[in-house]
């Protein structure tokens, strides 16, 4: 006896602590290594298209994530990551921003199955149709805006958006337009270069950087 303790309880405390905090420090191993391989993809993407890589901040685990900024067609354009709270803790999306060149008084969410909760102020809004039978079984829209929703999410828009998301590694897509600004957001902190281009491509476009009806990528 320990103190009072049998040994074996003892014992058998200290190597459950053991496995605890290995496990612990296993799994922040895997993420700092997952991290670490995405600001190197980043930095890579932010510079042949020359745009610029913003390092994180920050000691772990409250290290701040990476960011891209610069322009596309004279609109500014940022790529970053955001946080969604769930069960399982914080998950991180990756998300595409860029302000629209002559922007219209439209807010809108087309969430891929309605997985990605619109923002305020869609979020009590009824569920739109656009009509589009592949497009309205794949996506919840939600809108404000009239028949200029229908000029926004025009058919190339509702093609492209849709291939994208059957493209991208994501269960979770959603187009946003909110106060002038496109968001394109999907799950998953992304580093494979050419959906990052397809996002850039597809955001430019909505925003009016680029032509309408152009190549996807």
């Amino acid at each position: 006896m320990l103190g009072g303790v049998e040994l074996p309880v003892v014992l058998f405390a200290a190597v459950v602590s053991t496995l605890v905090l290995a496990g612990v420090a296993g799994g922040l191993a895997v993420h700092q290594h997952a991290r670490a391989s995405l600001e190197r993809a980043w930095a890579a993407w932010a510079r042949r298209h020359g745009l610029h890589y913003v390092a994180p901040t920050g000691e772990w685990p409250n290290r701040a994530p990476p960011r891209i900024t610069g322009r596309v067609g004279g609109c500014p354009l940022h790529v970053e990551l955001v946080g969604a709270r769930n069960a399982d803790g914080t998950r991180y999306h990756t998300r595409v921003r860029a302000r629209a060149i002559d922007p219209l008084p439209v807010a809108l969410s087309a969430s891929r199955h309605g997985r990605i909760a619109p923002p305020a102020p869609l979020g009590d809004g009824l569920p739109s149709r656009t009509g589009d039978p592949y497009f309205d079984q794949e996506f919840v829209l939600r809108a404000i805006g009239g028949e200029r929703v229908g000029a926004l999410l025009d058919a190339n828009a509702r093609r492209d958006l849709l291939r994208f998301a059957s493209s991208a590694s994501a269960s979770s897509v959603a187009l946003e337009y909110l106060d002038g600004e496109v968001r394109l957001v999907w799950d998953g902190e992304e580093q494979a270069a050419w959906v990052l281009d397809e996002a850039r491509a597809l955001v430019a476009r909505l925003s009016g950087a680029a032509p309408a009806g152009g190549p996807y990528r």
